[in-house]
């Protein structure tokens, strides 16, 4: 396990074509981060009305706040059908294996 603090290595990630080098601002990292909050927001108030509808959005908002993450780490997720894919490994790297568990259990509950 990765101890808090230590830097990442993003190798892997990179090697396995999940993740290209990415120059980012504070505004892109900040962006993603409210576009995270916002959805999360919403998941919260639609929770009693639409609870399937709420449970997406919530799943929307951990992967943003999980991108917002990887660009302050200087890196951007591929785009398609490895993102969410790129986004669990990521989880794993940064985070420690459990979050990739927990990152790719949502994902399954996501799609079903």
């Amino acid at each position: 396990m990765r101890v808090a603090g230590a830097p990442m290595d993003a190798s892997p990630l990179l090697q396995d074509g999940l993740f290209r080098p990415h120059r980012t601002t504070p505004r892109q990292t900040s962006r993603r981060l409210q576009a995270a909050a916002r959805d999360v927001r919403d998941a919260r108030r639609l929770l009693r009305g639409d609870p399937a509808w709420a449970a997406a959005l919530a799943l929307q908002g951990t992967l943003q706040a999980l991108r917002a993450l990887a660009f302050h780490a200087g890196l951007r997720p591929v785009a398609g059908a490895r993102e969410e894919d790129a986004v669990a490994r990521f989880a794993a790297a940064a985070l420690g294996p459990q979050a990739m568990l927990e990152v790719a259990f949502l994902l399954r509950v996501g799609q079903a």
